[in-house]
C-alpha cells in the first residue's frame, strides 16, 4: 500500500506535480502499467540517505539501529487498517479520535496490491525487506503459499 502512495503522492508521485492540464491528464490516466513502471525506475535509482523524506523504510520510525523496538507494537498504526488502529490507540489512552475523513483526494485512479506484477512486488520486498521481517508483512511467496489448496 505505501509504494502505491507513493505513486499517487502529488508532490514526488507519477506526472507530479500536476500544476497542467497536460500532467495532470496524465496523472488521472494512470494505468497499473504505469504504476509498476514508475515503482521498479523509482525503487531502482533509490539512494541513501532518503533525501526527499520519500520511500523511509518504516522499521527507521519503530526500532533503534540495533533492532530493539523503542516504539510498542499496540501503537503502530498500520495503512491499511488506519481508522481501527486510531480508535483503538485512543481507547487505550481515555481519547474519542472521530475516523479520518478522506481529505486531499486525487483524481487518479485507486490502485490496490493486486495490481503491481510480480517483479515490482519483488522488488519492494527486497528493497523493503527489514520492513517486511520487522513488521510481519506477507511477501508474495507467503501469500501465494498460503492460498495453495495443499
Amino acid at each position: 500500500q505505501r509504494a502505491i502512495s507513493e505513486f499517487r503522492c502529488c508532490w514526488k508521485g507519477f506526472g507530479a506535480p500536476a500544476k497542467d492540464e497536460g500532467k495532470k491528464t496524465k496523472r488521472k490516466n494512470a494505468t497499473a502499467d504505469d504504476l509498476n513502471t514508475w515503482l521498479r525506475d523509482k525503487l531502482k535509482k533509490l539512494a541513501s540517505p532518503y533525501r526527499n523524506g520519500h520511500f523511509i523504510p518504516q522499521h527507521f520510525y519503530i526500532f533503534d539501529a540495533h533492532g530493539q523496538r523503542y516504539v510498542p507494537e499496540e501503537n503502530v498504526l498500520r495503512f491499511e487498517r488506519l481508522n481501527e488502529d486510531l480508535t483503538n490507540l485512543g481507547a487505550r489512552y481515555g481519547i474519542h479520535i472521530p475516523p479520518l475523513p478522506r481529505v486531499n483526494e486525487s483524481e487518479m485512479p485507486r490502485f490496490k496490491v493486486e495490481d503491481l506484477d510480480a517483479d515490482t512486488r519483488s522488488l519492494i520486498e527486497s528493497t523493503f525487506a527489514k520492513d517486511f521481517d520487522l513488521l510481519g508483512f506477507k511477501r508474495i511467496q507467503q501469500a501465494s503459499e498460503s492460498m495453495s489448496c495443499s
